[in-house]
């Protein structure tokens, strides 16, 4: 098999385990204390997935100490001059953080590293982001559950070395006595080369089974300063494993 085609075999298969494994890791049963949290996301010039798990050092969520692993997989493509750039990026991090106890929500902050690792097809003359990086990771995540009614969250990650930033706020209203909440979201993201915001609808389902919650959202992202546009569609879990 040629070259070419093998590394596309490979890109193809990491992708899929990208998507399936997030999901199917939060159907195993384990008896612990601890967070689990997945993700996938399609985009109109590319796509995401995620996996991650959130350990408290002294056995509790929510107050003291943490550990937080992450893995994740994205592609991409954008114009470079006559040429349409594909991307592909896997990234894997660790951090220690610590969370503050909140009344009806959350507070947390984390320090970590993070190695990421990007392919370009073909790859640009001038790039700068091909091949393996570490990289210093800030972090900080919080949300607030009010009166059963409302669901707010908002996070934040820096990346010090690349200038790139993520943010996110979301606000959910409680439909009716039901289990679905139901809200906005925004989400800003870039770094010294790109920048994009997302807006979209974001509808949480909670305890779809015991210590499962789910987020399905749908979208708009805007590439800034004059680029592409398109929609997005994604779905969120959440597990607490006790």
């Amino acid at each position: 098999m040629p070259a070419t085609r093998r590394n596309q075999c490979r890109l193809g298969l990491t992708g899929a385990a990208a998507v399936v494994l997030p999901l199917a890791m939060l159907a195993l049963p384990v008896r612990a204390d601890w967070l689990g949290l997945a993700g996938v996301e399609g985009l109109f010039d590319g796509g995401y997935a995620y996996t991650a798990a959130i350990i408290p050092n002294d056995g509790e969520l929510g107050n003291g100490w943490a550990q937080r692993y992450r893995v994740d997989y994205s592609q991409y493509e954008y114009p470079d001059n006559d040429t349409t750039v594909k991307g592909r990026a896997t990234g894997a991090s660790a951090a220690l953080g610590y969370q503050f106890p909140v009344q009806d929500g959350w507070l947390s902050t984390y320090v970590g590293a993070a190695w990421y690792h990007t392919r370009l097809d073909p790859e640009p003359d001038d790039s700068d982001v091909v091949g393996g990086r570490l990289r210093a990771v800030l972090d900080m995540d919080a949300g607030r559950i009010i009166d059963e009614r409302w669901i707010v969250t908002g996070g934040v990650s820096i990346t010090p070395a690349d200038r790139a930033y993520w943010t996110r706020g979301r606000a959910m209203r409680r439909l009716g006595d039901s289990r679905y909440y139901l809200g906005p979201e925004v989400l800003f993201h870039g770094d010294r080369d790109y920048d994009a915001v997302h807006r979209g609808l974001a509808l949480q389902m909670r305890e779809v089974r015991p210590g499962l919650d789910m987020v399905v959202k749908t979208g708009h992202k805007q590439i800034r300063d004059g680029g592409d546009s398109g929609g997005y569609l994604g779905l969120e879990l959440v597990r607490h494993f006790r």
